[in-house]
């Protein structure tokens, strides 16, 4: 077992003065709480920043470089999913355009405090664009994110033991505008040093606008620097109407990262103002320990930083018998493919940078290597029986050990499998498969051919060992896509804990199919080539999200089949469709002006949690007699309004960045008799049942006219009293539509006494049947609305 005594050994470093004209320079030390509400702050919210506590939260700073020693960094947490940005120059709002040949440069510190599991990570930084939907007041909400640097967590590859115990390495990355991992991760590139947590590194990004190309140095000497560099990038995404500002981005999957001494400029020497005159070396590690059996590898690292240091050499010792002997090559791995008796002992490392600073870390490093053959065996197997779903992934890991080299080979029906290769023959199977001669098989792509026998065989080949062999297997059936309701998907939320799971999904993998449910947004409320629509069917309501395809745009009313699997954005249940996934499809199956009828709901609805998630969130509800906040305008990019009665408040939300039809739009009175839209959230993270908002994507929806007034004609049927009424109803061809109260009373002249309340209709034929009312007193009718 490996063990860990993780010391930073950090001194301060001072900022030099060589910075020939930076666009501006922030130490962030002057900010107190949420970045956003500091008065004179010149970052704000881009959206879908909502202004919260969230935005970007300033902290104390526990690190010591650069010029914010013993001040503040603001934390960009992986909880959260608010953005802050700011400007190239907040006084003059400069856009940098595609064929202007500028090239922006931008660095920081950052220091990953919360590291993601191996191969998971997301992009926090990144140039944005500016939104030429809405000059000049808009210039700060472009959503083309270029530049993107992403902290992606780094896993040991068996049979390897992990790097350091207790801790987690990662790597800086950097794309143009792509990278979420891990999709993405092809086309993020990485710098070749492995980092981790609590350890600052001087970051700079280097963007050329013309060849919408990223670069990115960690800790670079110099631009030429190309040992601590990544780049420049190739992946699409040119800019077309400018870069406007750096942004940070809080995203959920990402890791937490501190961030001071932030500079933007036009030139390397612009950003380069924490470069030291005698750049240190610093040792965050103090030893990692290695265990194992001979013929076996064997892996030491050290995680050194120097600012300015430039490229770092190393040079690994060993400490056997009271003789220190150098050993290995110039590395910040140490890495011993197949170990002897002859590797036990302690180690050290030396560290030098270009400036011939250097540093000596402890030589706390050891190997132990057990010399006496074993022959090989299962520390963690698989599980005898799993399943898969059509379209999914398969992983099968085991952790073998025993004198070495181990090798691996994986079977399916007792037929090798190949990397690259499909699991079958068979006709139509787009499986591939890779790790088969490791300890860990995956499988994408599963369809029905998979379902079968897995078996792993692991071999020995150590002396005297006479090639041993030990096996397991494990039977697998992949299920075909299950064709459900939207009620069972909602039903997939954890409602049993209290921390950042509750009302989450718990099933992200399965593909489930749901046919002919109706399009309940007038608008796609995504942009490029994605779709976000809000569908329903009889039982429930969620978010369809597709990739891949810019001009699936069904129209309200539509009738939508799709098949994918269920995530969620901003807490808000949504079926993914992956247009690259052959199992995974959608499609337009019909069209009905005969939209769900909405739901007249309370200001205080959120406070039932579960009627909110199973039964109300994702369905079109409608709000009666409130009145907004001091604004009449519509947002004129994607933004909000408040809306307030005696109840309580509730924030009404506008697509505008996408949706010309709410965009930048005058009410005609505060007062609204009615708003109809699709009930939503808007806050990543731990659930909250503050964050609901009603999502509006027509501005008929928001209904500031008196309703017209209502005749009603009462009829028997049977002991029960039938009330009609010409209703105005909310389908996908009429806007704006009232709720309707009944009332009666024993007397013509009242009072009159509410029987029913908060009824809207999706047809003009508004009705209420009064039960057994013909066995009673007479009763006198009115309809009101609301």
């Amino acid at each position: 077992m490996k063990k860990v005594l993780l010391t930073s050994l950090l001194i301060s470093l001072t900022a030099a003065g060589a910075s020939a004209a930076p666009l501006w320079y922030d130490v962030m030390t002057n900010y107190n709480g949420c970045i956003t509400t500091n008065v004179g702050s010149p970052w704000f919210a881009h959206l879908p920043g909502s202004l919260t506590a969230n935005d970007a939260l300033m902290v104390t700073n526990t690190y010591t470089s650069g010029a914010a020693v013993n001040g503040k960094r603001f934390s960009v947490n992986g909880l959260n999913s608010e953005y802050v940005m700011r400007l190239f120059d907040p006084a003059t709002t400069n856009v940098y355009y595609s064929g202007s040949g500028t090239i922006l440069y931008a660095s920081f510190i950052a220091n990953a405090s919360f590291v993601p599991a191996a191969g998971v990570g997301t992009y926090f930084a990144a140039f944005n664009n500016a939104d030429t939907n809405n000059p000049p007041q808009n210039f700060t909400n472009g959503f083309d994110f270029h530049g993107r640097i992403s902290e992606i967590g780094v896993g040991s590859t068996a049979p390897i033991p992990n790097r350091v115990s207790n801790t987690k390495v990662f790597q800086w990355g950097i794309a143009n505008s792509a990278g979420d991992a891990p999709g993405g991760l092809p086309s993020i590139l990485f710098p070749p040093i492995d980092a981790i947590g609590n350890v600052d590194y001087q970051l700079v990004l280097k963007y050329d606008i013309d060849n919408a190309a990223a670069t990115l140095w960690v800790n670079p000497a110099s631009e030429s620097d190309t040992a601590n560099m990544a780049g420049p990038t190739s992946d699409s995404g040119a800019v077309l109407d400018g870069l406007a500002g750096l942004l940070f981005r809080q995203r959920t999957t990402g890791g937490t990262v501190g961030v001071h001494d932030v500079v933007v400029g036009l030139s390397f020497a612009d950003v380069m103002t924490n470069v030291a005159s005698a750049s240190p070396v610093l040792i965050a590690t103090n030893y990692n320990t290695v265990t194992n059996f001979s013929g076996n590898p064997g892996l030491l690292e050290v995680f050194a930083t120097s600012f300015g240091g430039g490229a770092l050499s190393y040079q690994w010792y060993r400490v056997s018998g009271g003789v220190t002997n150098a050993v290995g090559v110039s590395s910040q791995t140490y890495l011993v493919p197949s170990l002897a008796s002859t590797d036990t002992g302690s180690y050290f490392c030396a560290v030098t940078n270009t400036g011939l600073q250097g540093k000596v870390s402890t030589n706390a490093f050891y190997i132990s290597v057990n010399a006496n053959p074993t022959p090989p065996f299962f520390t963690s197997k698989p599980p005898a029986t799993t399943n898969g779903t059509v379209g999914g992934k398969l992983t099968l890991a085991a952790v073998a050990s025993g004198t070495g080299p181990l090798t691996y080979l994986w079977s399916f029906n007792n037929s090798p499998l190949t990397d690259g290769s499909p699991v079958t023959g068979n006709a139509g199977d787009l499986s591939v498969v890779s790790g088969s001669q490791t300890a860990t098989l995956t499988v994408t792509g599963l369809s029905t051919n998979e379902t079968g026998s897995y078996s792993l065989v692991v071999t020995s080949g150590g002396a005297g060992l006479a090639y041993n062999t030990t096996n397991t297997t494990v039977a697998v059936t992949v299920n075909p896509a299950r064709v459900v309701n939207i009620a069972f998907i909602r039903s997939l939320e954890d409602t049993n804990t209290a921390d950042s799971t509750l009302w989450q999904v718990t099933d992200t993998s399965s593909i489930f199919t749901i046919s002919n449910a109706v399009v309940t947004m007038f608008t796609n409320v995504t942009s490029g080539t994605t779709a976000s629509y809000y569908i329903q069917d009889a039982t429930g309501g969620l978010d369809m999200f597709v990739t891949g395809d810019a001009t699936f745009r069904p129209n309200m009313g539509d009738l939508v089949s799709i098949s994918g699997t269920v995530s969620s954005f901003s807490n808000a249940i949504e079926l993914l469709v992956d247009t690259s996934n052959p199992y995974q499809f959608y499609g337009i199956t019909g069209h009905t002006n005969v939209l769900p009828a909405p739901l007249v709901v309370p200001m205080s609805v959120t406070n039932n949690a579960g009627n909110m998630e199973t039964n109300l969130e994702g369905k079109i509800v409608m709000l009666t007699n409130v009145g907004f906040n001091a604004s009449l305008t519509t947002p004129t990019s994607n933004g909000s309004l408040f809306a307030t009665n005696a109840q309580g408040s509730f924030q009404i939300f506008f697509p505008a960045g996408t949706d010309a039809d709410v965009k930048g739009k005058t009410l005609q009175s505060r007062f609204a008799w009615t708003i109809t839209g699709v009930m939503s959230q808007f806050k990543s993270g731990a659930w909250n049942n503050s964050t609901y908002e009603v999502y509006v994507t027509r501005i008929g929806d928001i209904v500031t006219n008196p309703p017209p007034a209502v005749t009603a004609v009462a009829s028997t049927s049977g002991n029960n009293v039938v009330l009609s009424w010409i209703a105005v109803p909310y389908t996908a061809t009429t806007r704006g539509a009232y709720s309707y109260s009944v009332l009666a009373a024993t007397d013509v002249t009242g009072p009159y006494l509410p029987l029913a309340t908060g009824m809207a209709f999706n047809t003009p034929n508004g009705t209420y049947t009064d039960v057994d009312a013909v066995l009673g007193t007479q009763k006198f009718y009115k309809i009101v609305s609301p």
